[in-house]
């Protein structure tokens, strides 16, 4: 189980066109005994930026991120590869899910990469499927499913291989309301009952809502927490 996340004086920031762009200038933040936590943030203020920070996709211009004590922003490439593959677990907007694949391919994926045996393997593609009710169609393509079923299973594939994180990354943003609503339950649901530490980020309240701790990123790249009737 995570426990603790550390960011000592983050500074991000990209080059479009000429000019350069800063996402962040100095954030510090400690999350501890994290649970399920949501960032609420308008659209741009940096919350996929910080996932991709959590992640191991993106490195910080300056500052150290610290997952359990360890270091990942002094990681070398194949360092993050590892840790990503193991420790992470991530639900994008859009799914991301191999077209190519069925659903049981989908989530043996991340276990063979991790070179789990293959006994383990579909054990564990069984139970996380049964988890997310989504056992019986292990053998459909993606273009099959609804986007409520591909959400199921992006959620399943995302704690397959029992990483210490799961990050999520607006993800209700591809689905109608009450499809979104379901997911958000799943999501935050099967983290708590498999033991991962859940962090989502969005721009909805009623998404943060489901979580057991709200952070807002404002558009200064500060994090905090969050308050009634704060301004959008």
């Amino acid at each position: 189980m995570l426990r603790r996340i550390e960011l000592h004086d983050i500074h991000y920031s990209y080059v479009q066109g000429s000019a350069e762009q800063s996402i962040f200038s100095g954030l510090s933040y400690s999350f501890a005994n994290i649970g399920s936590t949501a960032i609420l943030g308008r659209s741009g203020c940096g919350k996929s930026t910080l996932l991709n920070l959590l992640s191991g996709i993106d490195r910080p211009r300056r500052g150290r991120i610290f997952i359990d004590g360890d270091e990942i922003s002094a990681f070398n490439e194949t360092q993050l590869a590892i840790y990503r593959r193991r420790n992470v677990g991530i639900v994008f907007q859009s799914f991301n899910l191999v077209p190519t694949l069925t659903v049981g391919d989908n989530l043996r994926l991340p276990l063979e990469l991790n070179d789990v045996a293959k006994k383990q393997r579909e054990h564990r593609v069984d139970e996380v499927l049964a988890r997310v009710g989504m056992r019986d169609l292990r053998e459909r393509y993606p273009e099959e499913l609804s986007g409520g079923e591909q959400q199921r299973v992006a959620v399943a594939r995302s704690v397959v291989h029992k990483p210490k994180l799961v990050l999520a990354d607006e993800p209700t943003g591809s689905l109608d309301a009450q499809s979104g609503m379901r997911a958000i339950e799943l999501i935050r649901d099967t983290a708590a009952e498999i033991g991962h530490a859940l962090l989502i980020v969005t721009h909805s309240r009623a998404v943060a809502s489901y979580a057991d701790t709200v952070l807002t990123l404002d558009d200064s790249g500060q994090l905090a927490g969050y308050r009634e009737g704060i301004a959008w």
